[in-house]
């Protein structure tokens, strides 16, 4: 699974193109997600499709809000501005959906940002001032970052893990095991490049 493709570089698409040109006898699916206007080069070949996803409906969307908050009564203008603003965007829906759930109290005139950059500032600029500096640091380094690199550069107060554990209960990462030890990656590139452009 390769996730935002259009924002590869050169060499691993070369890469990516070499392997679908050699994978067709081979029984291997390979799922990728790109925007509308990437064209990946390997599209043509009779062996590669395309399905467009369309947005969440209005009651799908709905649904996820319900779903990320964990509240089925939700203030209904609330949930109204979420959907309106979220637009059928997962992505969107789901960071509206959690920067308003860590507000400290829901309300009908509470401030729903406008686009998915100042949603994902918002919720980072409402982390502790050392967890802050952290997704940053973390942020430098890329959208995956080893624990043992991270631990190596960190120069804040507390542990790097504590303050990971803030990061993962947030929902700004996520741990994934590796054979060289635990490796941190930020749940969604715009997350590490936003946080990235805080500095």
């Amino acid at each position: 699974m390769l996730e935002d493709l259009h924002w590869v570089d050169k060499i691993s698409e070369e890469f990516l193109g070499f392997l679908a040109e050699n994978i067709r006898d081979v029984r291997v699916l390979l799922l990728a997600t790109y925007r509308p206007g990437y064209r990946p080069p390997w599209i043509d070949k009779s062996y590669a499709g395309q399905t467009p996803l369309q947005p969440l409906s209005r009651d799908d969307s709905v649904q996820m809000v319900r779903s990320v908050l964990r509240a089925e009564h939700l203030i209904d203008l609330v949930t109204q501005e979420i959907v309106a603003k979220g637009d059928g965007n997962p992505f969107f829906l789901e960071q509206l959906a959690l920067h308003v759930g860590e507000a400290r109290e829901l309300r009908t005139d509470l401030m729903v940002p406008n686009t998915i950059h100042d949603v994902v500032m918002a919720r980072i600029d409402r982390l502790a001032d050392e967890t802050k500096r952290l997704l940053q640091t973390a942020a430098v380094i890329g959208r995956e970052f080893p624990l043992r690199l991270l631990n190596a550069v960190w120069k804040g107060l507390g542990s790097a893990e504590d303050h990971l554990r803030e990061l993962i209960r947030h929902e700004f990462v996520y741990e994934r095991t590796a054979t060289e030890g635990s490796v941190y990656v930020f749940r969604h590139a715009l997350t590490q490049e936003t946080a990235y452009g805080s500095l």
